[in-house]
């Protein structure tokens, strides 16, 4: 695993680049609609909205209350570990954009879900280490699993 995880997020291109706002979950959407998607990063899109925005790095950091140089390694995906919410939510206020997609674009998970994720690990406590290995050594597996979790959702 490289040093900073890059936090990927699927778009429909032609939608991102009209609300880069709102992060699609919807890949099959995106190919209804006959639009190839692009894969969209967190600091690629804290990127272009700064931009769009006109500020430079140096501005958005005072802003948002942060260094430049940690805004500049949030924009490259260098940053290590994912920015605390109150960062995001600072970024998602200046930069207009939705609080909870930078979350989850970010890596970061809603309390609920870190307590059903938590009180899902308790009930299966025996079969996560085989699960994790599994998934871990293979990489379909864990696709199709979590493509087959996704679905499920209402």
């Amino acid at each position: 695993m490289e040093d900073s995880a890059v936090y990927e997020q699927k778009f429909c291109y032609t939608d991102f680049i009209a609300h880069y706002d709102q992060v699609y979950h919807v890949d099959q959407l995106c190919q209804q609609r006959g639009k190839k998607t692009v894969t969209q990063t967190f600091g690629k899109l804290i990127r272009q909205a700064r931009k769009d925005k006109g500020l430079s790095q140096r501005e958005l950091a005072k802003f948002v209350d942060v260094n430049y140089t940690y805004l500049s390694k949030l924009e490259n995906d260098h940053a290590g570990t994912p920015p605390s919410e109150d960062v995001i939510e600072r970024l998602a206020l200046h930069l207009e954009l939705q609080a909870q997609d930078l979350k989850y674009l970010a890596g970061r998970i809603s309390e609920d879900d870190a307590k059903a994720f938590e009180e899902f690990v308790k009930q299966n406590y025996q079969q996560m280490p085989v699960l994790f290995r599994k998934m871990r050594d293979n990489p379909k597996f864990a696709q199709k699993f979590l493509q087959q979790a996704t679905h499920l959702e209402p």
